[in-house]
């Protein structure tokens, strides 16, 4: 899995966590 990917998942994630 490339940066821009985990870049992109980890802001999903504190997205769901700040939701």
């Amino acid at each position: 899995m490339n940066f821009a990917e985990r870049e992109k998942l980890a802001a999903e994630m504190e997205k769901a966590i700040c939701r």
